[in-house]
């Protein structure tokens, strides 16, 4: 390979390159090399990758790459209605990509354009990482693009009507993921109107809300959970009014009892 140098005794390879060696030319018979293979006493001898040492009379090299290929963006792959290229994750040193949010990511491979859940990382040169399925790919070249993320979620504490007891810190808001109320008791209002939770799918928000279950918004959204619980009753026989003879005893606590 061209990457290959050799010199004084010694076997390496080029930055951004790593050494593979064998002592025979058998397919897939290689190992890669931490470092370089060096030549002591008619004997070519190196560390292995995996710590163990590589000794040979003779030697097979070549150079693998180890960095990948600068991935393209591209809306086009998209596999749902409504994608953005512009939020892809590309770490410094370009050796994984994901999306915001945990929003899946969309990878066109030579073959098709799988989603993948979570990051593709750079493993010797290659692009890897699983589809769908759990089935790993490995790919050189590949295009990819995010998931958009869906429409500002606002919280807050305004309820249905003045007595109604709203509280925003219990809603339980997954950006781009989910929004529901955290506490048991508590129930959903979006825009004012109940709700059984809203998840986000592929840039739009879907769930139930006043009862229809097709409830699909892209605009940006107000959420509260509401208490529909009542407090207790209290006793409070100086409530009555003068003249009037009232007592505890007969107030009607629950259906099961009386005290």
């Amino acid at each position: 390979t061209t990457s290959l140098e050799k010199r004084d005794g010694e076997v390496s390879c080029g930055a951004g390159k790593k050494l593979v060696v064998s002592s025979s030319d058998q397919q897939a018979s290689g190992h890669p090399v931490d470092g370089s293979v060096k030549c002591i006493d008619g004997i070519w001898k190196g560390t292995l990758l995996n710590s163990e040492q590589f000794k040979s009379r003779d030697v097979y090299a070549t150079c693998m790459a180890t960095d990948c290929n600068d991935p393209a963006k591209s809306d086009d792959i998209c596999t749902t209605p409504s994608c953005n290229k512009d939020t892809v994750i590309i770490n410094e040193e370009v050796t994984s990509i994901s999306c915001p949010n945990g929003n899946d990511l969309y990878v066109k491979t030579s073959t098709t354009t799988v989603t993948v859940t979570g990051s593709v990382t750079c493993v010797d040169g290659v692009w890897t990482g699983k589809n769908e399925n759990n089935v790993d790919f490995h790919e050189e070249t590949i295009t990819v693009t995010c998931e958009a993320p869906c429409s500002k979620v606002t919280k807050t504490d305004v309820c249905l009507d003045d007595p109604a007891v709203c509280d925003k810190e219990d809603v339980d808001y997954k950006e781009s993921k989910s929004v529901e109320c955290k506490t048991d008791g508590f129930i959903l209002l979006v825009g004012g109107k109940t709700s059984e939770g809203l998840t986000c799918k592929s840039g739009t928000w879907i769930g139930t809300v006043d009862g229809n279950a097709d409830f699909e918004s892209t605009d940006d959204l107000t959420v509260t959970c509401l208490d529909e619980q009542c407090t207790t009753p209290h006793d409070g026989t100086n409530i009555c009014t003068a003249k009037q003879s009232c007592s505890t005893t007969y107030l009607l606590k629950n259906e099961d009892e009386v005290s």
